[in-house]
């Protein structure tokens, strides 16, 4: 992978909104991330408000059509939501309570066909039992950013990544 966060120490990577931060996971996702059943997980503190601030992403380089195949990220009301394209546009579950800035966080979502989950701190906040296929392209896999800008600013660490929903007592 290719490390463009400022600084690892204490175990997490720090990502600096304003030097474009993160980490580049894969060119090109397809035959490792492009599973229809899975868990993502990380712990998480963000340094400020933000818009869609990204913790995972299996993105387009370029914020034009197809644009994603699915993130794990904080909205601009500091909540939670696990995204995935459905080859229609959005779909995406999402914490109903917003999140303190300046505190970790461990957040995590699981997805499969029937079933999606979205975990804060071990407690499931949100979940759904949509039957959507995800669409995913040949598009690269970050850590801290997604396409259209919309980088991390705090700390991320222990990014989990599970081709198999994790129940909860796992997280």
């Amino acid at each position: 992978p290719t490390v463009q966060a400022d600084a690892i120490g204490n175990g997490s990577a720090l990502f600096d909104v304003s030097a474009n931060d993160y980490i580049e996971v894969s060119s090109n996702g397809t035959g490792t991330f492009n599973n229809q059943t899975f868990t993502i997980s990380a712990w998480i503190k963000a340094d400020s408000a933000g818009t869609n601030r990204a913790v995972f992403s299996y993105d387009n380089t370029s914020h034009d059509a197809p644009y994603y195949a699915c993130h794990l990220r904080i909205d601009d009301a500091n909540k939670i939501y696990l995204a995935w394209n459905d080859g229609a546009g959005l779909q995406k579950i999402q914490s109903a309570s917003t999140y303190t800035t300046v505190q970790w966080h461990h957040i995590a979502g699981t997805y499969t066909s029937g079933s999606q989950k979205l975990y804060v701190d071990g407690v499931e906040v949100a979940s759904d039992t949509r039957t959507d296929t995800i669409t995913y392209y040949a598009q690269e896999v970050w850590i801290g950013k997604m396409n259209g800008g919309n980088e991390m600013d705090g700390n991320i660490c222990q990014v989990g990544i599970w081709d198999a929903v994790l129940t909860q007592a796992q997280i």
